[in-house]
């Protein structure tokens, strides 16, 4: 009876193990499956992602010849980085057509340095005359044909009115708009103009 016993003891230890050793593996090869299917949902979901992007690339290259005089508008805002001749000049004209005597130079902390590799190109312009014109020259640059952003504007105003008639220290205390509107003044803007790529 002690050998049936033993028998049976070690015929249920051997079946336990053999258990054990069939749940691990099952629990393993579901734990496999389980990050297949879940891998299979995510490339399913990537490759539709993908699907979406390509038919609205197709949808953009038939329409390309509709959206051609835009693209090239959007790509005229840029100054060219390599030859800014064109944004200088219309510095200079929009100077000009404000009856500004103006200046163009580079910003002191970018003087000594070597090329740049920023997406825009930063200049320091000094503009004199009339205060309401260098308000003109204002409006004017911000709403012209390159996408700039103004980051500083000095305005100091001169001792003597346009016509050179009064200063500022025998001006009386209300003078009028007009008087401010007339009054030589140096404008000093820090401007910097984005560039194309």
């Amino acid at each position: 009876m002690k050998s049936k016993n033993r028998n049976n003891i070690f015929s249920v230890i051997c079946m336990l193990a053999l258990l054990s050793y069939a749940v691990f593996l099952i629990w393993s090869l579901l734990g496999e499956i389980m990050k297949s299917s879940r891998d299979l949902i995510s490339s399913e979901g990537k490759i539709s992602a993908m699907e979406v992007q390509v038919g609205e690339a197709e949808i953009f290259k038939n329409n390309y010849s509709k959206y051609a005089p835009n693209l090239e508008k959007m790509d005229q805002l840029f100054v060219d980085k390599a030859n800014p001749v064109d944004f200088i000049k219309f510095l200079e004209d929009t100077a000009g057509s404000s009856q500004l005597d103006l200046k163009i130079s580079l910003p002191p902390s970018l003087q000594s340095s070597s090329a740049s590799v920023q997406n825009f190109i930063a200049l320091q312009l000094s503009a004199k005359g009339k205060f309401s014109d260098a308000l003109d020259f204002t409006k004017k640059i911000e709403m012209g044909p390159y996408l700039i952003e103004i980051e500083n504007l000095t305005i100091q105003g001169s001792q003597e009115v346009a016509n050179g008639q009064n200063e500022f220290k025998n001006a009386p205390k209300n003078s009028s708009e007009e008087d401010y509107a007339s009054r030589n003044v140096t404008a000093i803007f820090a401007i910097e103009a984005f560039t194309k790529k």
